[in-house]
């Protein structure tokens, strides 16, 4: 886990859902994830303010988490290109990955938050499904990586891709 003053990054291996539906989230990573566990790399940034309504000035807001995480992301999978470690980052607006074929079913990242790190969800007025995070509440933006390799060496190349920023 990296903990930051407005960024936590969680590293899991993939729930028991993702396990048994991985061919329809994404077919191109074709092996048995119990044999070869990808590691889940869950970075939560924390919003200025809930985001829960909808506004121009919250749309606004969810634009700047989404470009600041989809730099963080695009660092990640450089870094593991690198180290010929295969990167995914999974679009945090659709739950559909950026660079493989996408499958008949979506990554769900508030339920998948929820599930690993057990923070409650629940759905908004618009229908949309939100977590609620011990500290900053709603004022928080979701995004995930997986990566073909150890906890250990996913959080090694993270902290590295940290460091240089």
């Amino acid at each position: 886990m990296i903990l930051c003053s407005d960024l936590e990054i969680y590293f899991n291996k993939p729930t028991d859902y993702l396990l048994a539906n991985q061919q329809l989230l994404i077919p191109d990573w074709d092996w048995k994830w119990e044999q070869q566990t990808p590691t889940l790399a869950l970075i939560l940034l924390q919003a200025q303010f809930p985001l829960l309504e909808i506004s121009e000035t919250i749309q606004a807001e969810k634009d700047r988490l989404l470009g600041k995480f989809i730099r963080l992301a695009q660092s990640i999978k450089l870094e593991s290109d690198r180290h010929n470690i295969l990167a995914e980052i999974i679009f945090p607006v659709d739950g559909k990955p950026l660079f493989s074929s996408t499958g008949d079913r979506v990554f769900n990242l508030p339920a998948l938050i929820q599930d690993i790190l057990n923070f409650p969800v629940e759905k908004t007025a618009q229908g949309c499904q939100v977590f609620i995070h011990p500290q900053w509440s709603y004022a928080v933006y979701p995004g995930l990586v997986l990566m073909n390799t150890s906890i250990n060496k996913t959080e090694i190349v993270v902290k590295k891709i940290l460091l240089s920023h």
